[in-house]
């Protein structure tokens, strides 16, 4: 009988730190046992589901776009990605899309310049996200406008992009030197 650690499911026999013998410390880690020597699937299970949940996420920010971001009370504007009328926004749900576009065709390519570019693209959108969120929504002339779901939607789905990007399912070949 063996114990088995309650976040990654690996047999804790494998490593002999204290630290896999702790609740909230994965075996990843783990000073004392290479990274190598642990079977893939035991390091992150979640791994190929994070692809697609990434994917499924890129193409909501998609729809997030249309949806309104804020409501300007004195101008009786509601402000989305794609209808900015009345304001000096432009369409700062083009830029998501683009990057939405390279996020989904990257994480379909397995190669690893793809998932490095992909840290990319997905770094880049959330700046955008956050730059969206901060002028959007900030208050001019004593003014705030009214924050919608939508604006909150786009954090959201970029910051969870951001985290599918650190996961790629990928399948390294063994150095055999």
């Amino acid at each position: 009988m063996f114990v088995v650690c309650p976040l990654s499911s690996v047999p804790l026999s494998l490593c002999s730190s204290v630290l896999c013998s702790s609740v909230l410390c994965p075996l990843s880690l783990c000073p004392s046992v290479p990274l190598s020597s642990v079977p893939m699937p035991y390091l992150c299970p979640m791994t190929r589901y994070l692809k697609w949940a990434g994917i499924l996420a890129a193409m909501l920010l998609i729809y997030v776009s249309f949806l309104p971001w804020v409501h300007i009370v004195s101008k009786n504007i509601t402000v989305s990605g794609m209808n900015s009328e009345g304001t000096n926004f432009g369409k700062p749900g083009y830029f998501h899309w683009i990057m939405s576009f390279f996020f989904i065709l990257f994480s379909l390519i397995p190669k690893v310049w793809a998932k490095r570019f992909n840290l990319l693209i997905v770094a880049l959108n959330l700046g955008w996200a956050i730059r969206n969120y901060l002028l959007i929504s900030a208050c001019e002339m004593g003014e705030c406008p009214v924050k919608k779901p939508g604006i909150y939607f786009l954090l959201f789905l970029s910051v969870f992009m951001m985290i599918c990007s650190f996961f790629p399912d990928i399948k390294l070949k063994k150095d055999n030197s």
